[in-house]
């Protein structure tokens, strides 16, 4: 069911971003953002691991309701990673993913040169490896195509601009899964309570 309702959210939201694609684009931003975080990996009937989470996002806004109110989407390529103890042993997992994430995001202007920014939006994502090492036995093993996610997240933060063009942002992210599905022969992996910082630019054309 939870593969069902993933699937449909990112073919709706691909066919949406096609047809708003066709309208004028005057006035709108390209935006590239890098993130690096923590965040907690829970492995379905298993366990719980600290994790370091590296993302980079390429978006547009693709419709715009006013000058600060606007929809978001994109591309978004995360890889996480973390260690597992196990007595002595140390083994090491690491996931990655490629994420479609559709945003609201509301901004507001200090002056000519700052403005502030809320999101807050949905994500679909699709695991597109995860590998395991048992580094002490020299034992690795690595899945493709892993399974579906879908989540929440939401940034909040502030775009400095340095010319008509162009903005640096800076901010903070937060983001969890809320559905999970994999193949049947695997765990599920669930993404909870990921914190990271944000920094990036803006285009506008």
């Amino acid at each position: 069911m939870s593969k069902r309702i993933i699937l449909s959210f990112i073919i709706t939201i691909t066919y949406l971003c096609y047809g708003f694609s066709q309208e004028s684009k005057a006035g709108k931003e390209l935006i590239f953002n890098s993130h690096i975080g923590f965040g907690t990996l829970e492995i379905q009937n298993s366990l719980k691991l600290n994790v370091l989470s590296i993302e980079a996002f390429l978006g547009i806004e693709v419709l715009k309701f006013s000058k600060n109110n606007s929809l978001i989407t994109g591309v978004e390529f995360l890889n996480i990673s973390g260690n597992l103890m196990s007595g002595q042993t140390i083994n090491y997992l690491n996931n990655k993913y490629l994420n479609i994430p559709v945003i609201y995001r509301i901004k507001k202007e200090a002056d000519n040169n700052i403005s502030f920014f809320g999101d807050l939006g949905i994500y679909g994502s699709y695991i597109l490896k995860s590998k395991f090492e048992d580094i002490e036995n020299e034992i690795s093993n690595t899945e493709n195509g892993v399974g579906l996610n879908l989540g929440l997240q939401a940034s909040i933060g502030a775009s400095i601009r340095f010319d008509d063009a162009f903005k640096f942002n800076i901010g903070f992210k937060s983001k969890s899964d809320i559905l999970n599905n994999s193949k049947n022969s695997l765990p599920e992996y669930k993404l909870t309570n990921m914190y990271s910082v944000l920094l990036g630019f803006n285009y506008k054309f």
